[in-house]
């Protein structure tokens, strides 16, 4: 595949992620809404999410390493190795895994009373034994989740988007179907089942693949398989940086115990509101560029992922950059169009909007960590990371208990942003020569210019939401203000003639093209 065709094939890749992002996100909305108005706010609901809780926290430890490390192992021996080899080698840690997974199903199934034990203490024992009931059910999805989302990272190596990008649509449409056809008679418990069989229709969505592959794939299983120490040394870093991420939360909540009630629900929701664009825009590109630099690393072709990568980083400013002045500058009105109603009142309505504020101040260096972290992966380097990952926790930790007590919640969230900026100029300084190239300047004299379009931007969007304050409602204001904020940014770069506008333009033709 030739360079340009390679541009315009990734550039189309994450136009369409985005869009099935966009679709899995609806969807899955559409899951939780039926959930609430069928079971409501009730004991049955509890023990349902209980059990989601737990399952989920498995789900991670397995998740979180097979997304990091299939991709950087099978794209290696791909490149170097061929397709035979590269599918041998993947068949064999995909039945290594298959059975851990299912090792990991039965300890589940026997330690279940004692982990809904843990994390649902207050239950009375008729809810404690639905919760357990519920997570022994859920936890059979654990060996097709694992499985599938194994498969989805191999496709992802071969720069095919619709089909990884379509499965957790069919989830969860399967999921919300089989919640209407069996929530009615088996209660709490068919849900649960209709959450597995969601589980299920994922993996047999991508068993092609292996068919198309079937004279390459190894039936065996071998634990002493080279692939397997590999696989072992660069997962033990990633499963203690995603123990990270739970302390990170652990810490939030004992921080927010110290101060007043409603203090960790406000930074529950701001956070929530906060992740939007991670959600919206970082994991498609994400899913399309991390294979894509991994096998620049395989081939050798330094000076390519230097460019592309920096390439990459910049359009990331481009785009957080504003979205952060956007929910800076807009803080209590995105709160109030979003939850304001019913319990939720004008003193939830600012503890939240401050919160959002502060969170928002990080978005731009949490995107451009999380690519940095995914290029240092793809040198199959997970150590770096993962030290950096706790120094960024312990920084937090320092930076929360300094501003706990002059901004209370709001410290929380800023230590968070300033947890985010330290870890990120660290990866930039961590960065090998051979990756970093002669890219840095320019990407700091893209910085520039964008926190000025930015600024004009934030300029206009504050003058307008001014002029209109009290004449109409917040969520016809808001719906105006963004696409307004969105134009005069792309106006202004358009006339600067900054490339990144250019590089939007492409991707939104991509969608219309084969």
């Amino acid at each position: 595949m030739g360079k340009k065709a390679t541009k315009n094939v990734l550039v189309r890749g994450v136009a369409i992620v985005a869009v099935l992002q966009v679709v899995e996100q609806l969807t899955g909305l559409l899951s939780q809404t039926l959930l609430a108005a069928w079971f409501g706010a009730s004991a049955m609901t509890d023990a349902y999410l209980v059990g989601l809780t737990v399952v989920s926290l498995v789900t991670l430890w397995i998740s979180h390493p097979i997304a990091r490390v299939i991709v950087p192992m099978f794209r290696y021996d791909l490149t170097r190795e061929g397709e035979h080899v590269a599918w041998e080698n993947a068949s064999v840690l995909l039945n290594n895994l298959t059975l851990l997974f299912l090792a990991v199903v039965a300890v589940g199934w026997i330690a279940a009373p004692a982990l809904v034990g843990l994390v649902g203490m207050g239950f009375d024992a008729e809810t404690a034994a639905v919760a357990t009931s519920v997570t022994r059910i859920l936890l059979f999805g654990v060996v097709f989740t694992g499985a599938g989302l194994f498969l989805t990272q191999i496709l992802l190596t071969q720069y095919r988007y619709v089909l990884p990008g379509s499965t957790g649509i069919v989830t969860n449409l399967i999921a919300a179907g089989g919640l209407v056809l069996l929530g009615s008679r088996f209660g709490i418990l068919g849900v649960a089942v209709a959450i597995v069989a969601g589980n299920v229709a994922q993996l047999l969505m991508q068993l092609p693949v292996v068919w198309r592959n079937r004279h390459s794939y190894r039936w065996r299983i071998d634990f002493r398989h080279p692939g397997m120490k590999e696989l072992r040394e660069l997962s033990i870093p990633v499963f203690i940086t995603a123990g990270s991420v739970e302390i990170d939360r652990i810490t939030d909540r004992l921080f927010a115990s110290l101060l007043s009630a409603g203090s960790l629900s406000a930074l529950a929701f701001a956070r929530l509101l906060a992740r939007f664009p991670e959600k919206m825009l970082l994991h498609p590109f994400q899913k399309v560029t991390f294979p894509h630099f991994t096998t620049l690393v395989a081939e050798d072709d330094f000076r390519a992922l230097s460019r592309q990568l920096f390439q990459y980083v910049r359009l990331l400013i481009y785009i957080t950059i504003p979205a952060a002045v956007g929910m800076i500058l807009l803080d209590d009105l995105i709160v109030r169009t979003v939850f304001k109603r019913g319990a939720f009142d004008d003193h939830a309505v600012r503890l939240t909007a401050q919160a959002l504020a502060l969170y928002a101040i990080g978005i731009p260096a949490a995107f451009v960590g999380r690519a940095l972290t995914n290029t240092f992966i793809s040198l199959k380097d997970t150590r770096t990371p993962m030290r950096l990952s706790i120094q960024r926790i312990v920084v937090k930790i320092v930076l929360s208990a300094a501003l706990l007590p002059g901004l209370g919640h709001a410290g929380i969230a800023l230590a968070e942003s300033l947890s985010h900026v330290v870890r990120t100029a660290l990866l930039f300084v961590y960065l090998p020569e051979r990756v970093r190239g002669d890219e840095l300047r320019g990407t700091l004299a893209s910085f520039a210019r964008t926190v000025g379009a930015a600024t004009l931007m934030g300029g206009a969007v504050w003058f307008l939401r001014d002029a209109s304050e009290g004449r109409i409602a917040d969520v016809l204001q808001l719906s105006c203000l963004i696409p307004l904020g969105v134009g005069v940014y792309l106006l202004i770069g358009w006339l600067s003639r900054q490339s990144e506008v250019e590089w939007i333009g492409r991707s939104l033709v991509a969608l219309t093209r084969k």
